[in-house]
């Protein structure tokens, strides 16, 4: 069993009990054998939303994209290794024919199209979406299937965060701990990325593809926070 089977195992029971896991739309989940790409929300600092997704499909093991420098941030590169994620930084040409290929083979590719979190000053704003979810599931002729998370927020809060351009957060400022706060995975209908061929490399159609996707994560997350907003 793998370090991320393992961590699954484990992490579902304790979020059921202490996070009073709720997770709505399962049925949404795409049939065994059929890959897709996870689109959701970006909620936390250290990987939590993406075990509390991790743990609302169990039977489906899910490669998480994550940015990691092993040189700014070799703690958290470990974990992210550990937990056969996809690893990207700015010193590397981003994987898009390794994850295409990952989807198009029946996998389950996971991403936070937001690039980074939020602190307590603006929770539950929806930050731009990066297209590359959109790319790849074209890329691989497999739908995007949007994903809010709600709770998780609350359950770590972060009070300051440095940011620089077309980098990953390296700074932060957080409480050193995890409130028992109610969290909420909802699933919606999986997304068909209406791109031709040629359009893969359109910026415009794949920004308009995009927002697409965005809203879809905004209306699932309203449900549960109905402030949230986009940026």
């Amino acid at each position: 069993m793998s370090v991320y089977e393992t961590a699954v195992k484990i992490i579902k029971p304790f979020a059921q009990v202490y996070h009073r896991l709720e997770t709505r739309g399962v049925e949404n989940i795409p049939a065994d054998g059929t890959g897709f790409v996870i689109a959701a929300n970006h909620t936390n600092w250290f990987g939590w939303d993406a075990m509390m997704i991790s743990a609302s499909m169990p039977d489906r093991k899910i490669k998480w994209v994550a940015w990691s420098d092993p040189e700014k941030m070799p703690g958290w590169h470990k974990q992210v290794v550990a937990f056969d994620c996809i690893v990207h930084n700015k010193k590397m040409k981003f994987p898009y024919e390794q994850i295409s290929s990952e989807v198009s083979g029946g996998g389950v590719v996971g991403m936070f199209p937001e690039g980074s979190n939020n602190t307590v000053f603006d929770w539950y704003r929806l930050r731009p979406f990066i297209p590359g979810c959109v790319k790849l599931a074209a890329m691989a002729g497999a739908p995007i299937l949007p994903v809010s998370v709600a709770g998780v927020e609350e359950a770590s809060p972060l009070f300051w965060i440095g940011e620089a351009d077309g980098e990953a957060p390296s700074e932060l400022f957080a409480l050193p701990a995890l409130f028992p706060t109610k969290v909420t995975v909802r699933i919606g209908n999986p997304i068909d990325v209406k791109l031709r061929p040629e359009q893969i490399e359109d910026k415009d159609a794949l920004r308009t593809e995009t927002e697409k996707i965005r809203t879809a994560v905004l209306q699932l997350l309203q449900n549960d926070r109905p402030k949230a907003y986009a940026q």
